[in-house]
């Protein structure tokens, strides 16, 4: 395992911590106020099926698809111009894959406190979001039977008393 080091060889997180951050199944990120990341941990490389030296001190619009990379790059430049943290939820593809995500960002700001980017945390939310589907369809699916079988109850009450009409 190999620290990521800033222009000046740096390392940038120590390696107890670099481990600790690629055991991590939440993809983590770092990017600078151009956009550039400046830091990415195993699970983001993963997400965006990259390595790393495929991430680091590039943009967004190497990642993701035009359209994706312009929303979240614009998301990136309200949250450092406004200083305040965003959750959002979010649908790509990772490697023909459909996959939900949580991703949490917020400034990144340096001892000083200048803002020097942003800084983010991506979940993995497929299976509880899966999950969340099937679970609505199943109470749909249950709603529409209750009804059915009110209804089917309904009608055998109606011929209970309509043959009870005949008979007495």
């Amino acid at each position: 395992m190999h620290s990521q080091t800033n222009l000046a060889g740096t390392p940038i997180v120590p390696d107890l911590l670099q481990a600790l951050l690629d055991k991590s199944s939440d993809a983590m990120f770092v990017k600078d106020c151009s956009g550039r990341y400046v830091f990415c941990n195993a699970a983001g490389a993963r997400y965006v099926g990259k390595l790393l030296n495929q991430i680091l001190g590039h943009d967004d619009r190497v990642l993701f698809d035009e359209a994706s990379a312009k929303s979240i790059m614009a998301q990136d430049q309200r949250i450092q111009t406004t200083g305040m943290s965003e959750v959002e939820f979010r649908y790509a593809q990772v490697g023909g894959v459909d996959r939900y995500f949580q991703v949490s960002k917020s400034v990144y700001r340096d001892s000083s406190g200048e803002i020097r980017g942003v800084l983010g945390i991506a979940s993995d939310i497929t299976e509880r979001t899966l999950a969340e589907e099937q679970l609505a369809e199943d109470v749909k699916n249950r709603m529409a039977a209750e009804q059915k079988l009110h209804e089917t109850v309904r009608q055998l009450k109606s011929i209970y008393e309509a043959v009870n009409d005949v008979i007495y």
